[in-house]
Parts: C-alpha cells; sequence; structure tokens
C-alpha cells in the first residue's frame, strides 16, 4: 500500500497538531504556508499534548510556498487548517480555493472551517464526492498565553501546546468510504477520529448547532471584554442564551433548505442543556481544564475575530432570509457596533 500523501494548508497550532497525527499515522505530509512563516517552519514544531505533559519535536521537511508547487505532488489530502475568514475572499472576484482547486487534481479535500456556509461555498469548485468535513475537538495554541511564566512550564521555551476535550471525538463526515479512511489514518496516529454518528448527504447534523451558539458566546464574550465572571453576571446572559435558540431555529431552516433534516429528539435534548452547559463552561470547568480558559479564548479568538464575525452575520442573515426571528441576535450585534470593541467592516450595518 502506498504512503498517502497529505497537503495541509496553514501551519499555526490545529495545522501542526493534525500534521503530527497523520505523519504519526503513517502518511507523507507536505504543508502550504506563508513565505514570510517558511524560515520558521523550517525548525520544526514543537508540541506538548497538555493531558501527558511530554514534548514531542516534529520534523518536516516538505514545505511549499506557492499553488504552483502543489502542481508537482499527487496529493492524496488536502486539509484547509484556515479561518473562514481566510478560505472565503472579501473580493468575489479572486477565489484563492477557486485556483487551489485546480492544482491538487483530485484530492480529497478536509475543511476544518466552523461557519454555517463554508461548505456550500466550497462545492462551487469541487464536487460533494471530494469534500469531507471534520470537527475541531481540542484547544491548540502557541504557549505561552499572555500571563503564562514561561520559565514553569514544561518545556520552558515556546512551544505549541494542545488539549483534546474530554469525551469528545474528532468526527468526520462525508463519503462513507474516504471518511472512514481519513478517521483510521489519524486514528493509527493516535487522535481519536470516528465518523460522525448523526449525519446525512455527507453533513454532520449536529455540528452546526455547536458552531452556531459558540459563535453566539463568543460575541458575548467580546462584549464583556472576555471575562467570564462579567458575562455569567452580565445582563447579556440571558439575551445569549434567547440569541442561540434563534441560532437553533436558523440552522434547522438552513438544514431544510438544503434538503437536510434534523432529527427532532436532538433538538428537544439540546434546548434544556444550554443554560447549564453554557454557566459550566464559564465557571467550573476552568477547574478541569489545564489551561486558563479565559486567557485562551481571549488570545486565540481575537486572532480570528473576522472569522466569528462572519459566522455571526452570516446567521442573521440566513434568519431574515427565512423569516425567522432574529430580534436577539441583531441587538447583539447592535450593542458590539455601539460599543468600542467593534469593527463595523466584519458587523455590517
Amino acid at each position: 500500500m502506498k504512503q498517502p500523501k497529505i497537503l495541509i494548508v496553514g501551519a499555526g497550532p490545529v495545522g501542526q497538531v493534525y500534521g503530527y497525527y497523520f505523519q504519526q499515522g503513517g502518511c507523507e505530509v507536505t504543508y502550504l504556508v506563508k513565505e514570510c512563516h517558511l524560515a520558521e517552519c523550517k525548525k520544526g514544531f514543537l508540541l506538548v499534548n497538555l493531558k501527558t505533559k511530554k514534548p514531542v519535536r516534529f520534523e518536516n521537511s516538505n514545505l511549499l510556498t506557492h499553488l504552483g508547487e502543489a502542481k508537482e505532488h499527487l496529493f492524496d489530502i488536502a486539509v484547509l487548517a484556515m479561518s473562514s475568514a481566510a478560505l472565503r475572499p472579501v473580493d468575489t472576484t479572486n477565489h484563492w480555493f477557486e485556483s487551489f482547486s485546480k492544482v491538487i487534481g483530485q484530492a480529497t479535500v478536509v475543511t476544518l472551517q466552523p461557519s454555517l456556509k463554508d461548505r456550500n461555498y466550497l462545492l462551487q469548485f469541487i464536487s460533494a464526492e471530494r469534500l469531507v468535513s471534520g470537527v475541531i475537538s481540542m484547544i491548540a495554541y502557541q504557549a505561552p498565553l499572555p500571563g503564562e511564566d514561561l520559565a514553569r512550564l514544561t518545556p520552558s521555551e515556546p512551544h505549541t501546546a494542545y488539549w483534546f476535550l474530554p469525551f469528545s471525538k474528532f468526527e468526520f463526515s462525508g463519503p462513507s468510504v474516504i471518511t472512514a479512511d481519513i478517521c483510521s489514518l489519524l486514528k493509527n496516529g493516535g487522535m481519536p477520529a470516528s465518523p460522525a454518528p448523526l449525519q446525512s448527504h455527507g453533513i454532520n447534523l449536529s455540528l452546526p448547532y455547536i458552531s452556531a451558539a459558540l459563535t453566539v458566546l463568543l460575541v458575548s464574550l467580546e462584549l464583556e471584554h472576555w471575562s467570564f465572571k462579567n458575562l455569567r453576571n452580565s445582563t447579556y446572559f440571558n439575551e445569549m442564551i434567547l440569541a442561540v435558540n434563534e441560532t437553533l431555529a436558523v440552522v434547522s431552516a438552513f438544514h431544510e433548505r438544503n434538503q437536510v433534516s434534523t432529527p427532532k429528539v436532538f433538538l428537544i435534548i439540546l434546548k434544556p442543556l444550554l443554560r447549564p452547559v453554557v454557566r459550566f463552561l464559564l465557571g467550573p470547568a476552568q477547574r478541569w481544564a489545564p489551561l486558563n480558559l479565559e486567557w485562551y479564548f481571549k488570545t486565540h479568538f481575537l486572532k480570528v475575530l473576522s472569522q466569528t464575525h462572519l459566522a455571526f452575520n452570516e446567521l442573521i442573515e440566513e434568519g431574515k432570509t427565512q423569516r425567522l426571528s432574529t430580534k436577539n441576535l441583531e441587538n447583539l450585534r447592535r450593542e458590539l457596533i455601539n460599543s468600542s470593541l467593534g469593527n463595523p467592516e466584519f458587523l455590517g450595518p
């Protein structure tokens, strides 16, 4: 059996972790990175699993900086380890992914983007038979976080730290055979990957709901300067829960418009759990996490703020298209625009 060839677009913390586990699973891994990051990537990556605390040096000599270079390789799988905002250009006349899809031949594309419309965007350029969607069931970041003492960390040098979320798996959805193959490669490498149990027509039915709820949580945290305590005690908390319920209706309508139906029992179970789960995440969860979650949320999600705002806007737009209530979502957006934190370029009118 030939060694599978994997191309990973982006060598940030998420891309590094996926690349490591693909390599451990017997794959040849290549990264496509910006030229400004090439020298740093050539040094290799130092990874630390926060559960085991064991540092691992991930050496990878296969690095590309231009799309044209990908033509010289016959990749089996291309993983998009980048934000939704980076994937989908503001300039709609310049589609990066369209050019990318033409140089990777018939490689299967794995998308890790969380926004509601990312999958449909990619399907403009490749067929559904070549598209697999994945869930990032981990926290991964460049250590140290602001506020952490590097001298007290192991190792005491900058590294990529990651933590697999408890009781969760890296779920993938798509054509059954290739999805199973991807899960097998990662599982052989040590990552708990499996086909999504709740999927239809290659779509993970639960993921859009979770992503939409997380998007609303992030916007609410942004309003409270990323303070978990402030949000727990804020007037925004109840509005956030109401806004999340609006997003559940929006995602259901979006699924139906794409001829995909969500089992009603899933929503019946999910809705009553929203308030206690969010309160747990903003409070007790911190005691069991091997990192400061508040520092992580602020550091990481400030970097990908454009992705959060893109996803948030799309939820409102989809709700309006479906003539659903978006009152609380729009109230949160209005508050963010009026605050000194909001960026009108992404939040819109």
